[in-house]
């Protein structure tokens, strides 16, 4: 049976490094309304075993409503990564 993504998914990790791997490769998000979700869409099909619809509709009633959002404010472990990435940053700059 296909799998719902959700944080709490097994495979949660792996589809958010894939998500953004694919929003950096791509230039990011559009936020165009025509193409909601296209990354989000091209990484769980590569996944396979993902239920797309039903997952874009969890996105979307918990506030993912671009493939940007879905890390902005869905993702539990997006904010913890871009404090340590700007510490870093901060470091590497001394």
């Amino acid at each position: 049976m296909p799998e719902i993504l959700t944080p709490d998914s097994p495979r949660w990790e792996t589809f958010i490094e894939g998500l953004e791997s694919w929003l950096s490769e791509n230039d990011g998000c559009d936020g165009d309304r025509e193409h909601v979700h296209r990354c989000a869409k091209a990484v769980m099909y590569k996944m396979g075993g993902i239920n797309v619809e039903a997952t874009l509709a969890y996105f979307r009633d918990h506030g993912g409503y671009c493939d940007c959002e879905i890390l902005l404010n869905i993702d539990p472990t997006f904010w913890e990564r871009m404090d340590v990435s700007e510490d870093m940053d901060r470091t590497n700059a001394q």
